[in-house]
């Protein structure tokens, strides 16, 4: 992400300047302030899934114990029983508390899932499955 703004002409840049996001996120809170100097301010916060919170309402709604999938915009999440403790917890091959994004695409003679399928809707999103659920 960068930052940068213009003198009042709108054309010859003031500054110029890279924002490293944090890692691990789902999505981003973004707050930006300018004082009353003209003197530009942000602040990044990452945005995370109670994902435990979630996992605990399982252990109640799901006394079987079988493997459930969530679902969030375009992302899945699996939850599975924990042998140690009963109680279910997201399955660490499937990218944890991030989760994995939900794309296939169909643009070649094999399919192509997630990472994989992620460029071919960035740039032609003519064969690409995604937000098939919806709430």
């Amino acid at each position: 992400m960068i930052s940068a703004y213009s003198d009042d002409n709108g054309f010859n840049i003031v500054e110029y300047s890279p924002i490293e996001l944090p890692k691990n996120a789902l999505s981003y809170e973004i707050s930006l302030a300018v004082d009353v100097e003209n003197t530009f301010t942000h602040n990044i916060q990452r945005v995370l899934l109670d994902n435990a919170r979630f996992a605990k309402d399982l252990d109640e709604m799901v006394p079987s114990k079988i493997p459930v999938i969530g679902f969030m915009g375009e992302l899945s999440f699996i939850y599975i029983k924990d042998d140690e403790t009963n109680e279910y917890k997201l399955l660490e091959s499937w990218n944890s508390k991030l989760g994995k994004e939900l794309f296939l695409t169909f643009d070649e003679k094999k399919p192509k899932f997630f990472e994989n399928a992620i460029e071919s809707f960035r740039t032609t999103c003519t064969s690409v499955i995604h937000i098939t659920f919806k709430s």
